[in-house]
């Protein structure tokens, strides 16, 4: 009679902590679902997520480049991509971001070589220089086209994976372009630059400087 009293009591406050737990657990396990880019978009990179990780006072203003860390499945055609801004002595500067990536990613490409991918950070645009403390300008996100790019290398021949950027739901601001990341390798294109660059690697021709077409 005393151990069934013992138990009944134990249960008593034992089976309201089990639930209060498993509870704390579907609610945890919802939160974390992975984002989804907007349909008929590969890769995104939201506004929220950037002001998130880099938004802090003064960190816009030290933000030199971007480079985006990706993983990609020839199988299944499954993009995953990460980005981290930097400074110019090459040190990280915020957190590292996790982009959305969509159903409308390409299904054709070609065998590819992957590294990393640069970008100039004001190149794009979307930050508001005239401020104090710099400040993101009014947009949407940030839209990642995987594209394929060849590189003479010697003999060889390369597939080169790049991104075409374009930034969307921007106002007047921000006018429309787009802009195509640097691929590491080649060295020339990492940063810093690789110490054995070859210079007779042959690169496309880079992108045309973006256009202020706002006060046009």
């Amino acid at each position: 009679m005393q151990i069934n009293q013992l138990f009944t009591k134990k249960s008593s406050w034992l089976l309201p902590l089990v639930i209060a737990v498993c509870s704390m657990l579907i609610i945890s396990s919802c939160g974390k679902q992975e984002e989804k880019a907007p349909d008929g978009t590969c890769i995104t990179l939201s506004r929220a997520k950037i002001n998130n990780a880099w938004g802090k006072p003064g960190h816009l203003k030290d933000i030199s480049y971007l480079t985006f860390i990706t993983s990609y499945n020839p199988v299944n055609h499954k993009f995953e991509v990460s980005v981290q801004a930097y400074k110019a002595d090459y040190s990280a500067i915020g957190d590292l971001v996790k982009l959305a990536v969509g159903k409308s990613c390409p299904t054709n490409l070609p065998p590819i070589l992957i590294g990393v991918n640069n970008q100039d950070f004001l190149a794009l645009n979307i930050v508001d220089t005239t401020t104090t403390p710099w400040k993101l300008k009014d947009f949407t996100y940030i839209d990642f086209t995987p594209v394929v790019d060849k590189l003479s290398c010697g003999t060889y021949n390369l597939n080169l994976l790049k991104y075409k950027t374009s930034v969307e739901g921007g106002g007047e601001g921000i006018p429309k372009i787009d802009i195509i990341t640097l691929p590491c390798p080649p060295c020339i294109n990492c940063r810093p630059v690789c110490e054995d660059y070859d210079s007779t690697i042959t690169l496309p021709p880079p992108p045309p400087a973006p256009v202020d077409t706002s006060h046009m």
